[in-house]
């Protein structure tokens, strides 16, 4: 059977430049990039805007029997979803998918951290659009692979990393983990959230996470539904390696039938809003407003631009 997600990376480049171009300002000295991006061939002369957010960090693939792990090292950013992760982690779920060996993968962290999300912070306009695909791209692709996998989270799990979590088909959690979407509170708004979560916890619980910007325990996340097992830190690893074992010792074709089965495919005017209104948000004034209290460790001011 055919990885569903291995044509996604030329599909993926080709939405990435329409959906920049289409919603950056009219204006190109409000986005620096637009004249370049509007330019740029198909085989992405988005090098320059790349090479910016590459960052840091990098993945290592482990095997053990039919379970991969992916574990992410980018513990010097909080194991933030830089370009470099996003990327890797796409090149291992597209080997790992294709591979007849794997059964079940692990997406896990190095640290204390499971993830603090994209590192918006150290961005510029063109970059911070550019990397949010890349993100959006590792989303679908995770609901994608015909292998189920499972998140092993430590610590806190923020923004996009609490959005891996909610992509992912299960969730182990230790004792001391967080959730949180802190994206209101930047000028932001959350993106595969808005379609998935509500599915996990109900609409106004998936609105009260959202607008709040406020953190959650792993036990409130088991109790909402976003979690599936919370476990001492010190049995994380084996709790997870013995869900992940119990799930690829399943018939391996109904296992898979079971999870197209639940992930509808993303589409429709919901994810076309979604994907749409964040790239409004990218080149806000407010978004700027967040991003510079975050740094000085002030309370914003927002203004509604």
């Amino acid at each position: 059977m055919t990885d569903s997600s291995d044509s996604d990376q030329t599909g993926f480049e080709s939405r990435s430049r329409t959906f920049l171009t289409e919603n950056l300002p009219e204006n190109p000295r409000e986005h620096p990039a637009r004249d370049s991006l509007a330019d740029a061939p198909s085989t992405l002369a988005l090098t320059g805007i790349q090479n910016r957010i590459a960052g840091t960090g990098t993945v290592h693939r482990r095997d053990e029997g039919h379970v991969a792990w992916l574990i992410i090292d980018n513990v010097g950013r909080a194991n933030s979803l830089s370009s470099g992760v996003v990327r890797a982690l796409r090149s291992h779920l597209l080997e790992a998918g294709r591979d007849e060996q794997v059964r079940c993968i692990v997406i896990a962290s190095e640290g204390p951290t499971f993830s603090a999300g994209a590192d918006l912070a150290t961005l510029d306009d063109g970059a911070r659009e550019l990397l949010e695909l890349d993100v959006f791209g590792l989303f679908e692709q995770i609901e994608r692979v015909e292998r189920p996998v499972i998140a092993s989270v430590q610590g806190a799990a923020l923004g996009g990393g609490f959005e891996l979590c909610v992509v992912a088909d299960l969730v182990v959690a230790a004792e001391g983990a967080t959730f949180g979407l802190p994206e209101t509170s930047l000028g932001l708004a959350p993106g595969i959230a808005l379609i998935r979560l509500p599915q996990l916890v109900g609409r106004h619980r998936a609105k009260e996470i959202s607008l709040t910007a406020r953190r959650w325990t792993a036990a409130e996340g088991l109790e909402l539904g976003f979690v599936n097992r919370v476990v001492p830190a010190a049995e994380l690893t084996l709790a997870t390696r013995r869900l992940a074992e119990e799930v690829a010792g399943r018939a391996p074709l109904a296992v898979r039938l079971v999870k197209r089965g639940y992930n509808h495919p993303l589409g429709g005017p919901d994810w076309t809003l979604v994907r749409e209104g964040m790239g409004r948000l990218f080149v806000s004034e407010d978004l700027g407003r967040g991003l510079t209290a975050f740094r000085d460790r002030n309370d914003p001011v927002f203004e509604g631009r």
